[in-house]
């Protein structure tokens, strides 16, 4: 099938929350399709609509809607952009069902790389290779290597299924007026984050209360997320070089006791709250001192979203008794489902959109770039300037989970684990012997302890910069 034109973007559509997603039966295997070079405007092409799910609100659907506007007027004219925005609590839900049942409703899906082993086994996700290392600048992707820690993690077993145009990371704010007014500093630990946030947690008027700490505990994503950010750093493995777990060892432990003294100096409802509502603690209501660990938002920046967002400020992530700061690599990076219908107008919107002429539209759309020079480029700081700090995060970030199918489901169980402790249901070392055992019991059904399986991927950030160590300590809560 040959391009003829058109084109169209889309947007997107999610929600959080999680389950147990694993397909058994590979799909038919969909038709090869031919991409050509096409002029930078077309006109008199047939009419086409693409359908993108993303991610509701700033950074996700608000990008890919206004980045999706100016590639129809000014690229692809005879391009329909129809863009969903999903809530966090049903985006794995919807794009999940549509892959695993090759609905072919959407052309383009936004999702997180740590899915990409639940879906690119099974033929769900089209194989984009040999289209973002196409030489022809009008089909290729231009200067991928830009795109920094994020670039492999959309590879399986040496194909490339997506583009990771946003990225996150594991990032931290405070809010710039409070820490004057409460003279505190700005932790350069997890100890010392609790010692100042138990400072400044107080009732300022009567009725009204001041927290040191906040952060996106969403039972499901949000509280792994986290829990991988602050866990590395007191140096737990998702599993070891045998692919066991060991998460009811005494660093573990200690790390989800930490996370229960957290509590205290937090507002209530904490695993309840994703990013969007503790950014609204920050720059709306402004009750919040610290959230030290975070998936990143230019919203909480954005004065259209945030009151007091001249107020806050950028951190870098705080390090653990290890000696290190370790915040977990995400993002949502554009990937073409197997029974997308327009595929290769679905590949000419996603190679647009990440092309280096739209740094600055990309940015003013409330978009978080995956391209490091995006990142770092002056004027885009002045417009977002955590992003310096996020930009540092992020080159000392982790890998967040392990590249396994099995992904989702390990995720559900250390959630649900982390949440019974922090909920009163078990202690601490009874949530996390029971993880132990729940993980165990799901690889060894998987057949990777009889197949002698060892552990292919790294858990740590191979060559971290100089910022992200920090002095080992014991901790003392």
């Amino acid at each position: 099938m040959k391009y003829t034109g058109g084109v169209v973007a889309a947007a997107a559509v999610a929600a959080a929350g999680y389950g147990v997603y694993e397909a058994t039966k590979p799909p038919p295997t969909a038709p090869e399709v031919t991409v050509t070079a096409t002029p930078a405007t077309l006109t008199g092409a047939p009419p086409v609509t693409l359908r993108a799910i993303s991610v509701e609100g700033p950074r996700f659907s608000k990008v890919l809607s206004t980045m999706g506007a100016k590639y129809t007027k000014g690229v692809r004219p005879n391009v329909t952009l129809e863009v969903e925005g999903v809530p966090w609590s049903a985006y794995y839900d919807k794009f999940t069902l549509e892959l695993t049942t090759q609905g072919g409703h959407y052309d383009i899906i936004q999702m997180d790389y740590v899915r990409l082993p639940c879906h690119a086994p099974y033929d769900q996700l089209y194989n984009l290779t040999d289209l973002i290392y196409n030489p022809d600048p009008n089909i290729g992707i231009a200067n991928p290597e830009d795109f920094g820690p994020q670039w492999k993690s959309y590879e399986y077993e040496g194909k490339l299924y997506g583009v990771p145009v946003d990225t996150s990371c594991g990032s931290g704010f405070y809010r710039k007026d409070l820490v004057e007014k409460e003279n505190v500093p700005i932790p350069n630990t997890w100890d010392e984050l609790y010692k100042y946030a138990k400072e400044v947690t107080k009732e300022v008027k009567p009725g009204v209360m001041q927290y040191g700490f906040a952060g996106g505990w969403l039972r499901g994503t949000f509280l792994d997320m986290f829990w991988t950010g602050i866990s590395r750093s007191y140096g737990v493995e998702s599993l070891d070089e045998n692919m066991k777990p060991h998460y009811s060892g005494p660093e573990s432990v200690k790390c989800l006791k930490f996370m229960g003294k957290l509590q205290e100096v937090a507002p209530p409802g904490l695993l309840d709250m994703a990013e969007s509502d503790v950014y609204d603690l920050l720059g709306n209501v402004g009750n919040v001192v610290f959230d030290p660990l975070e998936c990143s938002n230019p919203g909480v920046t954005d004065p259209a979203t945030s009151k007091m967002w001249q107020q806050i400020g950028g951190m870098l992530v705080p390090g653990g008794p290890k000696g290190l700061r370790t915040p977990a690599l995400g993002g949502l990076g554009l990937v073409i489902p197997q029974s997308a219908p327009h595929k290769e107008e679905a590949w000419d919107f996603i190679r647009w959109i990440a092309d280096p002429s739209n740094k600055y539209d990309y940015v003013d759309a409330t978009g978080q770039p995956g391209r490091i020079s995006w990142l770092s480029d002056p004027k885009n700081i002045e417009k977002r300037p955590y992003f310096e700090y996020f930009g540092k995060n992020l080159a000392a970030a982790v890998p967040w989970s392990p590249p396994l199918k099995e992904f989702s489901q390990i995720q559900e169980m250390r959630s649900i684990e982390q949440a019974n402790f922090l909920t009163g249901l078990k202690s601490a070392e009874t949530a996390m012997k029971d993880l132990d055992q729940q993980i165990t019991a799901l690889l060894e059904k998987a057949g990777y302890y009889a197949k002698g399986t060892k552990r292919w991927w790294s858990e740590w950030n191979e060559n971290p910069p100089d910022y992200a160590h920090t002095e080992p300590y014991t901790s003392v809560y």
